[in-house]
This record gives C-alpha cells, structure tokens and sequence, in this order.
C-alpha cells in the first residue's frame, strides 16, 4: 500500500462504529473493518452491530453506555463540549447524542434498508466504499473546512448542530438534543457580563481542581486573557502557562510577561522540523481529522507539543462569538449578494486552493460554494449581524474547530470554556452594538480581573479602551475596521492564502516526497482532481504550492484511499 493510501480505522481510541440493518441482505460488510483493525470490540443487541475500539463502555440497567469522550471532572455533561455518547438499549435502539453545539463531531450514513453511525467518517467511508463528494471537496478548497452538513464522501453526512441520531432496525432518525438548563439570558449586558463571567469561573475552578496538572494555553490575545483573570489570584502560580511559538508573533513575550507577574511558570513551545519519513505523519493526522482540516499543521503542531500533546489544557476558542467577528459598517442589508460578497472577502481568503492546482471535477467551485454557503447564512436569523453571528459558532466553530477538537480527544482533556452553550446563548441574546469591537468580551474580562484589562494586547491597546464612549472610540474602531478592510483587501488582490502556522519546512519536506514519489498526485489527476499539467510540472519542480493546497492535497489523497 502506498504512503498515499490510508485505510480502515486508525489506530486510535473513542472510535464506535454502530451498525442497524433490517436483514442479513442490507447494509454493508463489516468484515472491511475487521480486516483493517484486528480486535475490535463487537456488541450485538438486536438488529444493531457496535464495534468499539479503545473505549470502555458501561451499564445502566438493560443499558449500554460507551463515553465518546473523555469527561473533564466529575458530573460534567453534555453542557461541556465536546461530549458525546453512545446508548445502546436492550432491544437494539442505538441513541448516539452530542453537546448541543454538535462539537464532537459524529457522522452517519444510510440505505433503503441499514444504518450507520461512527466517530469517524473515514470509517464509514471504508465501510461503504464511498466516493468523494465533489461538490464538497469544491466548498473545502475555498474555505478549508466543510460546511453544512457534509463530509468529503457522498453519503456521509454529520447531524445539524442541536441533534443526535437514534439507529433502530434498519433506519436512522434525527433526535433533538435537550438544551443543559440555565436561567433566560438577559438583554443587560452588565448582568449579562457577571452571568458569563460565573460560568467560565465555575469551569475553570472545576478542571483544575479535578486535573491540577493542567496547563493553560496563553497567548498575547484577548481570549486566553479571559481564562487567565478566571483563575483566582492566589491559584495562578500553581498553573503553568503554555504558549506556542509562532514566528512572527508576540505571543510568547506578552505570555512570558504576563506568567512572570502572576508568579507562573511559563513553557514556550518551540516548532519542530518534521522527521525524515513526513509522509506517515502527514497522513495520520489526515485520518484523525477525517479530511477535513489542515493535517500538515497538525502533524506539525503535535511534533513541536512532544510530552506536552497529553497534558490536560485550557483554552480559549470562540470568543468571536461573543465579539461579532464579520461585523462590518455599513451594516448590509441581507441577501444572496451580501452573502458572496462576505465569501469573497472573509471565508474564501484564508484557505483557498489555487485554481491551477485543481482538475475539472472541481471547476466552477466558487458559485458552487456560494449557492452553498447562502442558505446557511440566511436561514439563520433575518438580521444579518445576527445571522453571521450564528454562521461562526454553527458552521465556522462546529465544522472547523470543533473537528480539530475531535481530533485531539484520544490525546488529552482538553477544556473551552468560552464554549460552554449557555455563554453562546447569553453573548448572541445581547444587540450587536453591545458585541461589536469586543464590548462585552472586555465586559467579562473586567467582571474576572479589572487589573488584566489593563494591560496592552499584541500590538493593540489594553482591552479597557473597548469601554470608552463618545468620539474617540469611534475614531478608534474606524481605524480597526479600516485595517482589517485593508488587510483583506490585500489578500483578495494578491489571489494568495493568509499565513498559516504550518512551517514551510513541513511542506517543503512534504513537496520532497511527492517529487520523489509522484505516482499519489497522478491517480488524483486520473480521477480529474487535480490538474493534470499542474501535477507534471509540480513533479518536475516547475510548480509551486502554497500550504493551503498541500493540505487539501493531502486531504484528497486520504479522502480517495478509503475504496
């Protein structure tokens, strides 16, 4: 099997395959997976199969019960993402149910007359000899993700945010996940702010006391600022602070300066060169993510984590949501136009493919997208501040980090406050004025820590300035604003992907092994995946590639190995 080729189940646990088929003619071959990971774990209760690796399931009663993610402290539920579970019921009722923002990631497929479920979509890609979903793989060479509800493969799907699968003699239906119970969110962002600023305390209290050895993620920005000022004063210097080098970067000087005056101990990161043998470790990480993030700067980033990839985390991730990251001014009026433009000026910048790179299957993938992505946006809320608000933590967070979560789960605890749904509900109840600019992040900075609010960000002012009223603030957010128009104008212009924190020795040593070993490329271009003049050039060192399209080809050789 080539390097190319990544079959079955990787090696890994919190993987469940549960199968339900109405007679021994439906459904699919289990023995495929068998064959590709020796000792898996086979249950049989009525018409449904589970196959389990590495997980160790419980009873309740007639029940059985497989954790699908590791649980952070004692009592922490479904309210705390990423969580999932399996119950299989006595008479072959499978009820597979996730957090209600859906970021432990489940996927299913289904026939006239069989089901499946499974912690990974490979898996089910591999079971049913799925081909890929081309008009899927067109929405991830634009944006970097998935969006909706689809995968690479056709016919594999995940359920909408705010629903489970029930598998049950054959067929699969969509269960509606119960919201964890808070009080109604209110619309004062003073008591809103004290509301969150609670909520985050309680859960950063509940995982270092379960987990004393956890680190804390730090970087120089605003949203690890929040995590720091949630743990008490005289906690801190029992805490280490751990931050990755991004060339480039402040983080780690402002992280190094904010552990020095809080009497933590500070780790920085260095990144690693990849290995003499990339490729294995490249693919591995496609397998975890499915296909559908960045795998080259996963293997990267777990390189330069060493001893520390299984050490329990806290981070911070989604405090976009709480400062409405697509806002802009004027504000638009909603509608098909709005939303390509918000495409063509803030989704497909950061991770699109160079058209060159990609064959005819994925032509015309720009309108494609758009037609996609339009639905997701407007069916969300009628107005539009409020609509993008809702695409970032459903699509963006869902599809996208929550994917990189999902990946990590085997590896280590790894807790996101910020995260927590009844934040997202409280945030998004609130108008936007009161989220724009990260009014009410810096809101909930100043309820943990007023102190912290005070100090500078990386290469901003100190969040405290958000609170500011009258001319002078918004001299200040216009020029926010204006720079950021600049910068993504820049980026449109220039037809190149942002920066990303994949080394360019990962990919260069990637491209090394593709020039030694193109025959991966070629059957991609034999299936009209790539461009077939793009790949003998590359081959002979004439073509460039930039780290966006390393991944989605490293995502496509994984996506195409499964038949």
């Amino acid at each position: 099997m080539a390097w190319g080729e990544t079959m079955g189940m990787p090696d890994r646990p919190h993987v469940v395959v549960g199968l339900t088929q109405r007679g021994p003619d439906d459904g699919w071959d289990l023995s495929r997976l068998h064959a590709h990971r020796p000792g898996l774990e086979v249950v049989r209760r009525g018409a449904t199969t589970l196959l389990l690796a590495g997980v160790e399931p419980r009873t309740e009663g007639d029940t059985l019960v497989v954790p699908l993610s590791p649980q952070p402290w004692p009592g922490a539920g479904a309210e705390v993402p990423p969580f999932a579970q399996a119950r299989l019921d006595q008479d072959g009722t499978l009820t597979v149910t996730t957090d209600v923002l859906g970021f432990r990631q489940v996927y299913l497929a289904s026939t006239a007359g069989a089901a499946a479920v499974s912690t990974s979509a490979t898996a089910l890609a591999h079971l049913t000899r799925a081909p890929v979903d081309s008009q899927a793989l067109q929405t991830q060479s634009l944006l970097g993700w998935q969006a909706g509800e689809a995968t690479p493969w056709e016919g594999i799907s995940t359920p909408p945010h705010g629903h489970g699968v029930r598998l049950r003699e054959g067929r699969s239906e969509l269960v509606p996940l119960g919201a964890p119970t808070a009080p109604p969110p209110t619309d004062d962002p003073r008591e809103a702010a004290v509301r969150v600023a609670d909520i985050i305390r309680e859960q950063v209290d509940a995982f270092l006391t379960a987990e004393p050895s956890a680190a804390l993620q730090l970087t120089g920005g605003h949203d690890s600022r929040i995590l720091l000022a949630a743990v008490p004063p005289s906690r801190r210097p029992e805490v280490t602070a751990l931050t990755i080098a991004v060339p480039g970067s402040q983080d780690a000087p402002m992280a190094a300066s904010l552990a020095a005056a809080h009497g933590m101990r500070h780790v920085v990161l260095e990144p690693q060169p990849p290995g003499p043998d990339v490729m294995p470790e490249v693919m591995s990480a496609a397998h975890r993510l499915d296909a559908m993030a960045d795998p080259v700067s996963v293997a990267s980033l777990h390189a330069t984590e060493g001893e520390w990839a299984s050490r329990p985390r806290l981070v911070g991730l989604g405090g976009e949501t709480m400062r409405g990251f697509y806002y802009a001014e004027p504000v638009p009026r909603p509608g098909p136009r709005t939303v390509a433009r918000l495409a063509r000026w803030r989704l497909f910048p950061n991770e699109s493919v160079a058209p060159e790179v990609l064959g005819p299957r994925l032509d015309g993938r720009e309108e494609s997208t758009i037609a996609r992505l339009t639905p997701l946006v407007l069916d969300e809320d009628p107005g539009w501040r409020q609509a993008t608000d809702l695409f970032y933590l459903h699509q963006r967070m869902r599809r996208w980090a929550g994917v990189l979560g999902s990946a990590t789960l085997d590896r280590r605890l790894v807790v996101n406050p910020m995260m927590h749904p009844a934040v997202a509900e409280q945030a998004l109840a609130l108008p936007p004025r009161e989220r724009a600019s990260s009014t009410f992040l810096t809101r909930v900075l100043v309820e943990l820590d007023r102190d912290l609010a005070l100090v500078p960000l990386d290469g901003r002012p100190p969040p405290i300035v958000n609170l500011r009223t009258g001319p002078a603030r918004q001299v200040q957010r216009s020029r926010l604003l204006a720079g950021r128009v600049a910068r993504k104008a820049r980026q449109r212009l220039a037809g190149r992907s942002a920066p990303s924190a994949v080394s360019r020795t990962w990919a260069a040593a990637v491209h090394e092994a593709w020039r030694a070993d193109p025959s991966g490329l070629h059957r991609l271009a034999d299936e009209d995946l790539l461009a077939r003049g793009w790949v003998t050039g590359f081959a002979h060192g004439g073509a460039s590639l930039d780290d966006a399209g390393t991944a989605f080809v490293v995502n496509l050789l994984h996506a195409t190995s499964t038949r």
